[in-house]
């Protein structure tokens, strides 16, 4: 009898290959092989290695060391091969973050918990900076074993079980592999965030950390930590009054936000958010004349009229609204 875990992983492997969309027949060919370093889009794959603590003016010291991932040696600035290449900055202005979020994927990437595409390029005389497109953000905590993979849709349906409905694609190398099924168990993810991260993969893939196992028919990636791309936050535009927000847009004080940094201590100031369009009128109060003038007031409690003077029952704000 099969336990829950392994009816679980069945039903999860089965619905990778069910989903698979249209496409070609199985080709002869299960895997091409290469070894250009430049993979994907043209654009290698690093990970920091290791920060450079030694003592000199900035950039030839102070900056990161970094890799091609899956390599074991890595083409650096000077078109030298290295274990790993020192960069005086990681340029991360491409990535469109806010402050915030770009120091928070500055430490998790020198922690090596990122994934960074893009170029060496030059940052001053025959120092390097890494110029990053794309930023991709360990999902768990799990610790990373085995190769990197890109892994996305094969193209290719079938009529039964196993398909290979998937294509794994080595980072920083043109080499790839037809996958059965796909083994996401080892990250500890609960079935609403297994179903979504799948749901990524034949969105737009998914880099995976992980061995890929063939059983007879069936070859199998038993992923260790996936990387999904970090997206930008959107980012709030703090004001205090109108003439902050430009033409076209005003200050809205519906909420209280702060500019406070987590963790500091700042007058309480309460900022409002910049929002497009022009700013809602407040309703009139229901016991008001305004808008009511040789009426009753909204709720009828009071009037707006010549003879509420004579009555005693004339609305607070009669006189300015009426007269």
């Amino acid at each position: 009898m099969l336990s829950a875990r392994h009816f679980a992983a069945l039903l999860l492997t089965s619905t990778v290959a069910a989903c698979a969309p249209g496409g070609s027949e199985l080709p002869n060919a299960e895997e091409e092989t290469a070894s250009d370093e430049r993979g994907l889009g043209g654009a290698t794959v690093y990970q920091v290695t290791r920060q450079d603590y030694r003592k000199c003016m900035s950039p030839m010291c102070g900056g990161v060391f970094v890799k091609a991932a899956n390599r074991q040696k890595t083409t650096c600035l000077d078109g030298t091969k290295q274990e790993d290449c020192y960069v005086g900055a990681l340029d991360l202005t491409q990535l469109g973050f806010g402050e915030e979020q770009e120091q928070t994927v500055r430490d998790r990437a020198l922690a090596g918990e990122i994934l960074l595409t893009g170029s060496l390029e030059t940052l001053q005389g025959d120092i390097a900076k890494l110029e990053v497109e794309l930023a991709r953000a360990e999902m768990t905590e799990a610790d990373p074993t085995g190769t990197f993979y890109f892994v996305e849709p094969s193209g290719i349906t079938c009529i039964q079980a196993p398909c290979p409905s998937l294509r794994a694609r080595n980072l920083n190398s043109t080499s790839s592999k037809l996958l059965t099924d796909l083994d996401v168990w080892g990250l500890g993810l609960d079935e609403a965030a297994q179903s979504a991260l799948l749901a990524s993969v034949y969105a737009e893939g998914v880099v995976f950390a992980g061995t890929i196992k063939t059983v007879g028919s069936k070859k199998t990636l038993h992923v260790s930590q996936a990387y999904p791309a970090v997206e930008a936050e959107e980012t709030l535009a703090l004001c205090l009054g109108d003439e902050a927000c430009g033409e076209g847009a005003y200050c809205d004080h519906t909420e209280c936000h702060s500019n406070c940094p987590e963790g500091m201590i700042c007058p309480a100031v309460c900022y409002g958010v910049c929002t497009e369009g022009a700013a809602p009128q407040p309703e009139p109060a229901k016991d008001s004349c305004v808008d009511a003038c040789g009426a009753s007031s909204i709720d009828a409690s009071c009037w707006c009229d010549t003879s509420c003077s004579y009555y005693g029952d004339c609305c607070g704000d009669y006189a300015a609204a009426c007269q």
